[in-house]
């Protein structure tokens, strides 16, 4: 991997390349005064061989083409008297020049090969935009580019000729050892030290390069300092959030189930003295105390539906196969006992999907009776429930033809208590599809809507597709 010839050879290649001219020259004159000179010839090869260590294309070529016009030269001017024997003497110097062309025009390639290689590989480490090492399998640094420099802290001259283990570490005792440097490549995540012993987290990538049969390694690095400190402040969010999730849910909790007992209370104060007093109250009175009743009981459907809410933060799933068409069906069935319900409800052929069969209950439920209630003032209350399977998920739509919403608050409308209608046009907590949402979610999914306000809603959820 040296920069030149000059490093391994301890004379000038201009010397060298002199020194084969005049040796194929010399050799060429001095055939013409002693043809019969057998062992002549010999000087061709050796200034051709001579050239050779000049390493350069163009001085190799010169002194083959130089040996081969002196041989020609030397049979038009041999005799017919002499012509066998200088025949024989020239023939064993022509077959040495093609043999020494042979290899001479290998080693050329080889060479011409390892040079291409060398330029590509300087290219590379000069602009490279990552920590470049280049080393022998021993772990023995013979290049490294300015990044790498930059990165760890050290002059180049500082590093040729060291180990790579003074810039890469293992972060356990016997985590990287460098990969026994047997490994064509790998990729992974370590330790980097600069000049000052800092350590750092770095990954690296370590791949094989042949060059001219010698075999090195090159180690791509790249400083991964910022990543990880993201990470960690991610990662702390994250517990965080989990933290103050728990709180919220606990204190969710805690206040709806203590609010129960007053709850009752008022409610059943409100009843005794209506039971008791009603005939001597008036009419603003007995509809004070019947609003009284009805806010109570409104209030006890937000609790327990919040109720609800909380417990799902904190539920585990229990899936198993479920079948949609049945789910839908007992959705249907329950929603018709608990009031009127004049609108068509088709349900296509729905596909069977793995979840918690429970909870996805709740979620068909609150879509399919908000779907019924709110078309419930159309003129033909129409219901439509069907699904689409994709590669890697099931999606199941529930259509109604009802009143619809005004897209501009669609982001409301699976938050806890927001309500797009009035309470006296449509009953309700606001709380169903929150609910609906959070359950999808911890099944992987998605949940969400679109409508035209006076020509119904469509609302959809997605779960991802997993083996039985």
């Amino acid at each position: 991997m040296n920069s030149g010839s000059s490093d391994k050879y301890p004379f000038s290649i201009d010397l060298v390349s002199k020194a084969s001219f005049i040796i194929i020259v010399s050799t060429g004159l001095l055939e013409l005064f002693f043809t019969e000179k057998v062992l002549l010839s010999s000087g061709y090869i050796i200034g051709v061989l001579l050239a050779l260590l000049s390493r350069e294309r163009s001085n190799v070529i010169i002194a083959v083409i130089l040996a081969l016009i002196f041989v020609g030269i030397s049979f038009a001017r041999v005799d017919d008297e002499m012509f066998k024997t200088v025949l024989i003497t020239r023939a064993y110097a022509l077959v040495g020049l093609s043999v020494s062309g042979y290899f001479i025009l290998r080693f050329l390639r080889r060479e011409t090969k390892t040079r291409n290689q060398q330029l590509l590989m300087s290219g590379i480490f000069s602009h490279g935009t990552q920590g470049i090492v280049l080393a022998r399998l021993t772990g023995e640094i013979v290049m490294v580019n300015p990044f790498a420099e930059k990165m760890f802290g050290y002059e180049k001259d500082a590093l040729l000729g060291t180990g790579i283990d003074r810039l890469i570490r293992p972060s356990t005792e016997d985590e990287l050892q460098l990969q026994d440097r047997t490994t064509n490549s790998y990729r992974k995540e370590s330790l980097g030290s600069d000049h000052n012993e800092r350590k750092f987290p770095i990954e690296i990538s370590v791949n094989q390069y042949d060059s001219a049969g010698q075999v090195y390694t090159i180690t791509f690095v790249t400083d991964i300092t910022i990543h990880k400190k993201n990470e960690e402040i991610l990662l702390a969010q994250k517990k965080e959030l989990e933290v103050v999730n728990q709180q919220l849910e606990a204190f969710s909790y805690s206040v709806s189930h203590d609010l129960r007992s007053p709850l009752r209370a008022v409610d059943g104060y409100a009843r005794m003295l209506e039971e008791d007093f009603g005939a001597v109250l008036d009419v603003e009175g007995n509809r004070l105390l019947t609003n009284v009743q009805k806010s109570a009981q409104r209030m006890g459907s937000l609790i327990d539906d919040l109720l609800t809410f909380s417990r799902l933060g904190r539920k585990e799933l229990k899936k198993a196969v479920v079948d949609m068409n049945k789910l839908a069906n007992a959705a249907l069935a329950e929603i018709n006992l608990s009031f009127q319900n004049n609108a068509t409800v088709t349900i296509h052929p729905l596909p069977q999907v793995m979840a918690d069969a429970s909870l996805l209950g709740h979620v068909v439920i609150n879509l399919l009776s908000n779907a019924i209630k709110y078309s419930a003032k159309s003129a033909s209350p129409q219901v439509d429930v069907s699904a689409t399977t994709e590669d890697d998920s099931i999606t199941v739509c529930i259509r109604d033809n009802g009143v619809g919403f005004d897209m501009n608050y669609v982001h409301k409308l699976f938050n806890v208590f927001q309500r797009l209608h009035l309470e006296s046009e449509f009953e309700g907590t606001g709380v169903g599809l929150a609910i609906a949402q959070r359950i999808v979610q911890k099944h992987g999914g998605s949940i969400w809507a679109t409508a035209t306000e006076g020509a119904g809603a469509s609302f959809y959820f997605r779960l991802p597709i997993e083996k039985f």
